[in-house]
């Protein structure tokens, strides 16, 4: 593949992920201000049926109760799978609140002693950007979870001259380098080309027994700025 033909690639994945990305967040509005809406409403209702005043037998009241747990159970799912199409913390607080909120729930609910060294003050990313990062650890925290065996996973953010990086370690039982493009279960294609339509770089190592560390770096805003300017 010729540079032209690398550049082309990279620009319409970069379009098609954008767009993907748009219409998960629309979905996940609609989740949240309609099915959600509707969810509370009815929870709010058999929790008005269960109030001491109403006069209702006690079969009644422990299948309200039922219902009432049922309803709870379905808006925690619904709230779940709106963060996972699209998170509200990284688009009002940028990629760091996300990626705690990521690892403390989904890394620490799976029994994982999870380590963060997450910068304090915002990064420089483009939107962009730091979807991409995020959809990244998030492939990266599922694979440790469903297939590395770890019992720890370290997750550092920082930025370095014009790029972000992110780094990710697991203590989990790793795998031979050479099987490395193998693994599927990695989703590595889909990091590499994630990271690479937006110019960024991936660094992958592992070993038996020794885990796997993930290296993605991407530029920050000021640097595409100042490369669109040149």
């Amino acid at each position: 593949m010729s540079t032209t033909e690398a550049e082309g690639f990279s620009f319409l994945l970069a379009r098609h992920l954008e767009r993907k990305e748009q219409e998960q967040a629309a979905l996940a509005r609609l989740l949240h201000d309609e099915l959600c809406g509707q969810l509370v409403a009815a929870r709010m209702l058999v929790a008005r049926l269960l109030e001491p005043s109403t006069r209702a037998s006690d079969v009644q009241r422990i299948g309200l109760e039922d219902v009432e747990r049922q309803l709870a159970t379905a808006i925690t799912i619904n709230r779940r799978i709106v963060e996972r199409l699209r998170p509200g913390l990284l688009d009002h607080f940028g990629l760091s609140p996300a990626l705690q909120a990521l690892f403390e729930e989904q890394g620490r609910s799976a029994g994982l002693e999870v380590v963060l060294r997450l910068p304090q003050e915002p990064l420089e990313l483009s939107p962009e950007a730091g979807i991409c990062l995020y959809r990244v650890a998030e492939e990266a925290l599922d694979n440790v979870v469903k297939h590395a065996q770890a019992r720890r996973i370290d997750l550092q953010v920082v930025r370095q001259a014009t790029r972000c990086v992110m780094t990710l370690r697991d203590d989990g039982v790793g795998f031979e380098p050479s099987r490395l493009e193998g693994l599927g279960t990695v989703g590595l294609p889909l990091i590499r080309e994630r990271l690479g339509a937006l110019g960024g770089r991936l660094a992958l190592t592992a070993a038996p027994g020794s885990g796997v560390c993930l290296v993605a770096s991407l530029p920050l805003a000021a640097t595409l700025r100042a490369a669109a300017g040149s």
